[in-house]
């Protein structure tokens, strides 16, 4: 399964085959909104965790996302030749991608933080002194303290992942719903 994008940038839907595909599901928004938001999004998984977002199969375009899913996984498992059971080592590396991304999130957010923090010390030192180090101050530590936040982050993240996971499967009707 490949996602690429267009000459203006934008993503193009994935192309690949159906084999390529573990999962389709119908997630919660993971921010909150205003009245007009989205509440659902629905997410297409590969065998290697990847997840693209499929933009037309949400609660805006349609009244009921979960029964549109199971319709399509239906539709789509008598020319996939494999069920749609859930795979071990799959849903570790899809917890393994989420981690990650995570990971990198906060430690970008962490990252600013720290710029802003330099920034007023930078200031201070200014008005206090009349110069300051401003390389090191807005370019060195925010950019340390990103390296250092990311490992840390993703370190934490994999510890927290099983390295073999042997985890239940849980029923269908809570799979779906």
């Amino acid at each position: 399964m490949t996602i690429s994008r267009d000459n203006r940038g934008r993503r193009k839907p994935p192309r690949g085959r159906l084999l390529d595909i573990y999962d389709i599901r119908v997630e919660p928004t993971p921010r909150g909104g205003g009245l007009s938001a989205r509440r659902h999004v629905t997410v297409l998984y590969g065998n290697d965790g990847r997840r693209p977002g499929l933009p037309h199969l949400d609660d805006r375009q349609l009244d009921d996302p979960h029964a549109e899913v199971a319709d399509l996984l239906t539709a789509a498992a008598r020319h996939r030749g494999m069920p749609w059971d859930r795979r071990p080592e799959v849903e570790a590396r899809i917890r393994r991608r989420a981690g990650h991304r995570k990971a990198w999130e906060h430690a970008w957010t962490g990252a600013i933080v720290v710029l802003l923090c330099m920034l007023a010390l930078l200031v201070a030192l200014v008005v206090a002194n009349g110069e300051a180090p401003v390389v090191l101050l807005l370019v060195c530590i925010p950019a340390a303290s990103f390296v250092a936040l990311a490992a840390l982050l993703n370190w934490r993240w994999e510890s927290q992942v099983p390295r073999s996971p042997r985890e239940p499967e849980p029923p269908q009707a809570v799979r779906r719903a």
